[in-house]
């Protein structure tokens, strides 16, 4: 299958220089193969392919089957009235997608990040077939001015995925966005529905930059359910009060869940997820040892921390702490703001040298530099371990 989609991108784009009118015929038989364009759009297309009105990448997807085209300045103000005008133009993307009782809350938070910045949510709950859905959308808002909540428009479509997934659709919906060339409005996007191959058929012919559902689907409610009782098996719940497992599962129904990293996520101090390329680079590694304490739940609690850090450095990162009477220390590579990856082994020494229950265990996503951590015995390890495809360095 990449063989063929590397290779229809190389003769599309071929066609595209050499031979334009050629070029978009091929398009549109590949388009018209693959389910994205057909019956009377596939004519449509080809009677505009046939009198040159096709100028640009936008002029195609107009003819797709299940496509909205939206215009983000019409989306600017996060009103209650926006938020639903939006929701609606977005739903007539795919016919399954009909809701009623849309509400929206504003709320104020702090965000799930190490800096704890406080961040403002619109919280978009509907119902489809009886079922409520919600989904969290950040957004902008100017200080002492209800009037001023500004819309951020990257997410808001994913709670028609959640809806999708629960109804074992075969689709999900993507956002295409403006590509390096061609668009004449750069306010525009289209929100289209697309099956799993018909998105890797169009990602491969690279006309347009497109979200990465087909990676990352959304999980059903099923499927959610299944992930917990794994956790739950494990005992990597346990200690949890009651509060933080309701609070838990009221966050997760707020997200649209792609991941079963993104579940733990939602429980409090069991799992940091941080990117490789360090985001603080006056005091990371402080900042680290901080959250391997956390995830540790109490079994790792370093005294005395001292971290030194300076970006191109010869000397290197220096760390140096007190643990169980014992003094630990580490010089790490400082040449870039990467993280070296000799610091989880460290701290992995300092876990078996004190017999501590558990280790520090990574997950690592192909598609991100994001690392996750989580602090697991071996027992959970085990049970977790071809659920989650974690590893022990």
């Amino acid at each position: 299958m990449k063989k063929n989609i590397v290779l229809l991108s190389l003769f599309i784009s071929f066609l595209a220089c050499a031979q334009p009118n050629s070029y978009m015929l091929t398009l549109s038989e590949q388009l018209r193969d693959s389910g994205i364009c057909t019956g009377e759009n596939y004519q449509a297309l080809l009677k505009a392919v046939e009198q040159k009105e096709i100028h640009s990448e936008f002029d195609i997807i107009r003819y797709f089957n299940n496509v909205v085209i939206l215009n983000a300045a019409d989306f600017t103000t996060a009103s209650v009235e926006t938020f639903e005008r939006l929701h609606r133009k977005t739903a007539a993307a795919h016919p399954d997608l009909s809701f009623t009782d849309f509400e929206v809350q504003y709320k104020k938070e702090l965000a799930d990040n190490p800096f704890q910045i406080p961040m403002d949510y619109a919280l978009v709950s509907l119902q489809h077939k009886g079922k409520k859905y919600q989904l969290q959308n950040t957004i902008y808002l100017e200080p002492n001015n209800e009037v001023g909540r500004e819309m951020v428009l990257d997410e808001y479509y994913q709670i028609f995925n959640k809806i999708l997934a629960n109804e074992q659709s075969p689709y999900q919906l993507h956002r295409l966005d403006k590509n390096q060339k061609g668009w004449d409005d750069p306010e525009q996007f289209a929100i289209v529905a697309f099956t799993e191959e018909q998105a890797n058929m169009l990602q491969g012919t690279m006309l347009f930059s497109m979200s990465a559902e087909f990676l990352r689907p959304i999980y059903s409610s099923k499927q959610i359910e299944a992930v917990l009782d794994g956790f739950k098996k494990s005992g990597v719940l346990e200690g949890l009060s009651p509060k933080e497992l309701i609070l838990a599962k009221e966050k997760i129904e707020r997200q649209a869940i792609g991941s079963d990293e993104e579940i733990l996520t939602c429980f409090p101090n069991l799992i940091y997820c941080f990117d490789v390329e360090l985001g603080n680079i006056d005091t990371p590694y402080e900042e680290l040892i901080q959250a391997f304490s956390r995830i540790s739940r109490g079994a790792f609690y370093p005294l005395d921390l001292n971290c030194r850090f300076e970006m191109g450095s010869e000397q290197g990162a220096f760390i140096e702490f007190n643990f169980n009477t014992k003094h630990y220390q580490i010089t790490l590579d400082a040449s870039s703001d990467y993280l070296d990856s000799r610091f989880i082994e460290f701290m992995n020494f300092v876990a078996k040298d004190n017999s501590l229950p558990g280790r520090f265990y990574q997950k690592s996503d192909p598609y991100s530099q994001e690392l996750c951590i989580l602090y697991l015995t071996e027992t959970q390890a085990s049970q977790l371990g071809e659920q989650l495809h974690i590893k022990l360095k």
